[in-house]
């Protein structure tokens, strides 16, 4: 018996080591086989960089088949006014709007329009070789750029003539790059530039300008990056009294976007103007601030993009309806939520108020009048800014503020502004029902034009602004302030539209004659109008009661489109209104939609959690 239950234990051994072994050799066998499939693959290296742009630069990137990359790059000054001029943000120097797109996963054409000499660019880029592993190894990815730009600043002698072929500049690259990691890539740059006698200011200076290129990109989070590049010209093939360009920024990928912050000396944006003609070194009094963003849009699908658009990240939740009537039972009083996107419906504020420990970064662009024409793209060419914040105390408590500048079009623009904004009611339904929300709003602004700075004056032919030098301002401290006072009376109906109510007095300090109140009232009327789940078409409109409006204004109305995705608001507009806070834009529009005197515009809205729920974990 004894010897049988011995033989029992041995037999079970056996058999479970044997099962054991079956594992293992099972294992194995999966593990081989998939190493196998990975060597009979060829696995193609992503992202080496965020964009096809670096910071002024190419990168070996190309836009997906059938993909749009929309692009838009600013530069301003220099930094040598302190912040009178916030550092140079006042002046943007360089505005480039232009675009990417891809014919094929490999090949991409684009091109697009700086405000810096007036030019035209245009380019051509290949894919020859891409980094990969597996089957085909190559340890780097290699891009070919061709590009052209054509200079279309007229001269300052109109008896100058240049022939269209002599505008022409021509750049042609070779990006070599490879990412040798998760966080790190690098990539060369050689670039030679070709220029037409027009183009070149010294007879003396070779029309071939060859320089080597470097960038790199180290990234510091899933979504977050440090980039730079520089570029050294070849001591004689390079323009009398340029620099060699850095540039080094800061770079944020989010819902589709992708957000460059940088300092470069450089001024220019295109190949011709940023590798062959920087005109300062790199140091404190010469450094430019500037912002790239990119956008990304799905022109031509994919096959597949049906069983993709399901897995989208972005796609509003799809709630049970027994979820939802539950939930109904449990929390009797329903309080609407977003009667509007954002706290700005295009220029004036809104109802809504920001969540409670969030902050909303606006940035807020106004260009000048479309019907400046074709020479200077329709206004593009100058533009106003105001960068602002808004900030959450509690859900209905947002305090704020920014600051606004004129730019060009209206150099006697510098103000400050600050706000507080609280919401009293809110529309509600169920157990309480309130048919409406309603929000009150303080704001003061101060202009911080200096006393002895020359002030725009307004060109009665041209339109714009010039300066005078026979005209300066002198202003009391306490005669800069502007006060406004807002009542926003707003009701959701539905999901598909909003309408709200603004009667707003400003207050002013100084007025032009005894015969004008210190205090202006306007009644504002706003819609938003739901096209699609994630767009709407916005607009307002403010009416001056007549006695309480500055001689020679009119009325503001503005038309937007807003596009709302991954925690980001773009809203492009149409308006006569060239300001941006309650006294510009409600009391100075010197602009009529009938003679057009429109001002295209965009704003943007970007939120960050700064203090976490409780519940958050």
């Amino acid at each position: 018996m004894f010897k049988k239950r011995i033989l029992l234990i041995v037999v079970s051994s056996l058999l479970a080591l044997y099962n054991f072994a079956q594992d293992v050799n099972l294992d194995s066998l999966l593990d081989a086989e998939m190493d196998k499939k990975i060597k009979s693959e060829t696995q193609l290296t992503e992202a080496t960089f965020k964009t096809g742009r670096l910071i002024n630069s190419h990168t070996v990137e190309t836009a997906q088949k059938g993909v749009l990359d929309f692009k838009l790059s600013h530069r301003f000054s220099t930094a040598d006014d302190g912040f009178y001029d916030m550092l140079g943000l006042d002046n943007a120097i360089s505005i480039r709007v232009g675009g990417d797109y891809g014919l094929t996963n490999r090949l991409t054409i684009g091109g697009g329009r700086s405000s810096y000499e007036k030019e035209y660019d245009a380019f051509l880029k290949y894919r020859l070789l891409w980094q990969s592993s597996g089957k085909t190894n190559m340890p780097v990815s290699l891009t070919l750029v061709s590009s052209a730009m054509l200079r279309t600043l007229k001269p300052v002698n109109d008896s100058i003539k240049i022939s269209t072929g002599d505008k022409f500049s021509y750049a042609f690259q070779a990006l070599l790059a490879r990412k040798f990691n998760s966080n790190f890539s690098m990539q060369l740059m050689p670039t030679m530039v070709i220029n037409n006698p027009s183009i070149l200011k010294d007879n003396s200076a070779p029309s071939k300008l060859l320089s080597i290129g470097i960038g790199a990109r180290l990234k510091l989070s899933k979504r977050t990056g440090i980039i730079a590049e520089y570029y050294y010209q070849l001591p004689d093939y390079k323009l009398p009294g340029s620099y060699n360009p850095l540039s080094i920024g800061y770079e944020i990928e989010t819902g589709g976007h992708v957000f460059q912050f940088n300092i470069s000396n450089s001024t220019g944006i295109t190949e011709r103007t940023a590798v062959t003609e920087t005109k300062n070194p790199f140091n404190l009094d010469n450094l430019h601030l500037g912002f790239n963003i990119s956008r990304v849009f799905s022109i031509k699908k994919p096959k597949d993009y049906s069983r993709l658009s399901n897995n989208n990240v972005h796609a509003a939740p799809v709630y049970d309806t027994a979820q939802v009537a539950v939930a109904k039972e449990k929390e009797p009083i329903q309080y609407t939520q977003a009667t509007f996107t954002t706290t700005r419906l295009i220029n004036g504020h809104t109802v809504e108020t920001t969540q409670k420990g969030v902050l909303d970064l606006k940035v807020t662009h106004r260009f000048g009048k479309l019907n400046t024409g074709f020479y200077n793209v329709f206004g593009l060419d100058q533009a106003s800014m105001r960068i602002g914040a808004d900030y959450g105390i509690t859900n209905r408590l947002t305090i704020g503020g920014g600051r606004s500048a004129g730019g060009l079009v209206n150099p006697s623009l510098k103000e400050y502004d600050g706000f507080i904004k609280y919401k009293i009611i809110q529309q509600s339904s169920g157990e309480k029902t309130v048919p409406f929300t309603l929000t009150a709003l303080s704001s003061v602004m101060y202009n911080s034009l200096r006393e002895t700075k020359d002030i725009g004056v307004k060109d009665p032919v041209n339109g714009g602004y010039y300066t005078d030098s026979s005209q300066t301002v002198k202003i009391n401290n306490s005669d800069r302030f502007h006060f406004a006072y807002e009542l926003l009376l707003a009701r959701k109906f539905g999901d598909a539209l909003s309408v709200q109510l603004m009667p707003t007095m400003v207050h002013y300090n100084i007025v032009p004659n005894s015969s004008v109140p210190n205090d202006l009232f306007t009644i504002g009327a706003g819609i938003r109008v739901r096209l699609t789940p994630r767009s709407n078409l916005n607009l307002e409109y403010y009416y001056q009661l007549p006695g309480y409006k500055l001689p020679g204004t009119y009325n503001s109305f503005a038309v937007g489109y807003e596009l709302e995705t991954g925690g980001h608001v773009f809203q492009f507009q149409l308006t006569n209104s060239y300001g941006t806070t309650e006294r510009t834009f409600l009391h100075e529009t010197s602009g009529s939609w009938g003679n057009g005197d429109i001002h295209f515009g965009f704003n943007i809205a970007r939120v960050f959690t700064i203090v976490k729920p409780k519940n958050v974990e």
